[in-house]
């Protein structure tokens, strides 16, 4: 509030110092002219019109200053693209019979998972061989506390998708494997 106050006394004062030096200047051209002899020409209501365009566009101008500094600065911040590949692996857990750790690891610009817990993966997989399909969900994943899924696969060729969310994009990857 006080900004505002300060900025608007200013605004007065240089209006204030225009108009005066407006007014100077057209005493002494009129004080000019009639020591010279000279009929001075008069314009729109008796004023010569250079001395009203001018003080039109002097107000004008210092509008506009005011206006623009006056406006909020707006700052859009972009991110760089992020170049995202996923590495789904499926290792047997050495327990039960066809069952597999399966786990992905997201690779931001050549580092896994961004190197930064603030970085959360949603990872939706989807596992399917011939007619049956399953669907798995893991959310918030990240740096400190990695996917991992242990599943039962099913005899015979398995695809297995990861489809991760991530700073408001989707990124897929598929891996076939095939179990005895």
């Amino acid at each position: 509030m006080e900004k505002e106050l300060s900025s608007y006394v200013t605004l007065i004062a240089v209006v204030l110092i225009v108009v005066i030096v407006l007014l100077v200047v057209v005493v002494i051209s009129q004080q000019q002219k009639i020591k010279n002899m000279q009929r001075p020409r008069y314009g729109f209501l008796g004023k010569p019109l250079y001395i009203m365009v001018l003080s039109f566009f002097t107000v004008g101008t210092l509008g506009l200053v005011y206006y623009s500094s006056t406006q909020p600065v707006q700052v859009e911040q972009t991110a760089a693209d992020v170049e995202v590949i996923l590495s789904i692996n499926a290792e047997p857990t050495g327990g039960a019979l066809r069952e597999y750790r399966l786990t992905l690891i997201p690779i931001l610009s050549g580092i896994p998972w961004g190197a930064n817990d603030l970085n959360k993966f949603n990872i939706y997989w989807t596992i399917t061989n011939g007619s049956t399909s399953t669907t798995d969900v893991e959310l918030s994943k990240s740096y400190t506390s990695p996917s991992s899924l242990v599943k039962t696969l099913q005899p015979g060729t398995n695809t297995i998708k990861a489809t991760v969310f991530f700073d408001g994009n989707s990124y897929s990857k598929e891996r076939i494997i095939t179990v005895d």
